[in-house]
């Protein structure tokens, strides 16, 4: 599991992009993914 700690202007698209997942599985992994908040964090599972 990888975690992302968003940052300022971060959005789901970028971070789904920047980790080659979809935005759904984003929202899926993690309850709190919207709204985005800068300091919060994302878990990220690894590619299998």
């Amino acid at each position: 599991m990888r975690t992302h700690t968003v940052r300022r202007g971060d959005t789901l698209d970028r971070v789904a992009k920047l980790y080659s997942v979809q935005v759904t599985d984003i929202r899926r992994w993690n309850e709190a993914a919207e709204p985005l908040q800068p300091g919060a964090t994302l878990e990220i599972p690894f590619s299998s």
